[in-house]
């Protein structure tokens, strides 16, 4: 295996260059552009697995670094454009693996930072860029896999928070930007796995909501921008997974937020907090509306007649998860509540 390239010209293919020579080949892999060149990794027999490139200028192939001296590899990984320069993964042989930069301006690379110091290994990964800066996960040998910052202006890097305290791994994940804010999940002791975020203009993280609450997890995934409201899956309790979307500093289950079109009623906010709000579009019929706590107790039931809106007190319901069941003379209707 070898590099290759088509010719869109001349609508022929061709090997580059045989970087290993002989039947085994060097295996490239990583391909990454960086300007006019194309970046990747590959083992030339001699070097082990290096750091390479193709000059898109001259058309030629050669390692840019023996990271690993000798015959030892440093396998460049992760590779990440920043900037003017690549960013990636690699191993010098006394460091472990490490983030390393290759300079576009200079053409040397560099490890930037020994975050696990000595031979551990910090593994960095889950590169996002941010502003003028990048976010990661790595393990300093100390904290576990928390969330790091490669500052764009003054070229450190840092921890931003240890999310999980001590030597557990918070192992953020899933970053997506939103405005000034950078959304990830991640898992704390208190917490469970959840909705975290960055903000941009405090540089503070803070969870978002506990949306299964206690320490369970709602592990949420695909994180996703529309316009400006974030959505996203999550698993909130017995009712299993549904879609979710953050708005105006708050996370709330889509299906119960939006209007129900066969009843004609709509129940927010969801989570509660202090009141529940139901707006009934027919308020002429008779309207009957039960909440049931999680293990079965009815904690509000009544009729209504003539009533647009009602509002109910849920400050002192128990936080957790309730089924409110609304019905008219025609049918009923179910939906899932969080008490936060």
């Amino acid at each position: 295996s070898e590099l290759w390239k088509y010719d869109g010209n001349t609508g022929i293919a061709f090997m580059v260059q045989d970087i290993k020579p002989g039947y085994i080949g060097s295996f490239p892999s990583n391909l990454t552009v960086l300007g006019n060149d194309l970046f990747f990794s590959a083992s030339d027999g001699t070097n082990g697995e290096e750091l390479w490139k193709y000059d898109g200028n001259t058309g030629t192939v050669s390692m840019v670094q023996d990271i690993n001296p000798g015959s030892g590899w440093s396998n460049p990984r992760a590779f990440f454009v920043f900037g003017d320069d690549l960013f990636f993964v690699a191993n010098d042989g006394t460091n472990g693996y490490e983030l390393w930069k290759y300079d576009g301006i200079t053409g040397t690379a560099s490890m930037i930072h020994d975050i696990n110091p000595g031979s551990g290994d910090s593994d960095p990964g889950g590169f996002k860029a941010f502003g003028n800066d990048f976010f990661f996960v790595a393990d300093d040998g100390t904290n576990g896999y928390e969330l790091w910052k490669y500052d764009g202006n003054t070229g450190t890097v840092s921890m931003v928070q240890d999310i999980y305290s001590g030597s557990g791994s918070s192992a953020p994940a899933g970053f997506t930007v939103l405005g000034n804010s950078l959304f990830f999940v991640a898992t704390e002791l208190t917490y469970g796995q959840e909705l975290w975020k960055y903000d941009g203009n405090t540089g503070s993280v803070s969870l978002v909501q506990d949306i299964y609450s206690g320490a369970w997890s709602s592990s949420p995934s695909n994180l996703t921008v529309l316009g400006n409201n974030l959505f996203f899956s999550a698993d909130y309790g017995p009712y299993g997974r549904e879609l979710w979307k953050y708005s105006d500093g708050s996370a709330t289950s889509v299906e119960n937020a939006t209007p129900n079109n066969e009843l004609n009623t709509t129940v927010y906010p969801n989570p509660v907090s202090n009141q529940l709000t139901i707006e009934f579009a027919n308020p002429g019929e008779m309207q009957t509306v039960t909440i049931l706590s999680i293990d079965g107790k009815v904690v509000f039931k009544e009729n209504f007649k003539d009533k647009s809106v009602i509002n109910i007190d849920t400050d002192k319901w128990s936080k957790g998860i309730y089924t409110l069941t609304y019905k008219n003379n025609h049918t009923s209707r179910s939906v899932k509540l969080i008490k936060q």
